[in-house]
């Protein structure tokens, strides 16, 4: 039909399946910071409690790549580019 919105399959809200264990917690996020050469942001991410639901939650609201890199930037403190770009990679490859 003519003028009806086109839905791509890939912008829909993807299902999970159930977890079946504990998501990260504070600790195995700073493990998993220093693993991707970002540890210096661990206090960061500490300080504002961000444990790996918080990280799913940042990944899903991160549909906006300007907003993900706001939000890194200026409340989770990453300073470089670099790091906010590994950052992102890494929560798509954890979270897709």
């Amino acid at each position: 039909m003519l003028g009806a919105p086109v839905i791509h399959i890939l912008s829909l809200p993807r299902l999970s399946t159930p977890c079946t264990h504990p998501p990260p917690n504070n600790t195995q996020v700073e493990e998993w910071l220093r693993r991707i050469k970002c540890g210096e942001c661990a206090a960061a991410f500490r300080d504002k409690d961000m444990d790996g639901t918080a990280l799913s939650g940042l990944y899903r609201m991160g549909s906006d790549a300007g907003f993900l890199h706001q939000v890194l930037s200026q409340e989770l403190g990453v300073r470089t580019l670099g790091q906010r770009l590994r950052l992102v990679e890494e929560l798509h490859r954890l979270f897709s």
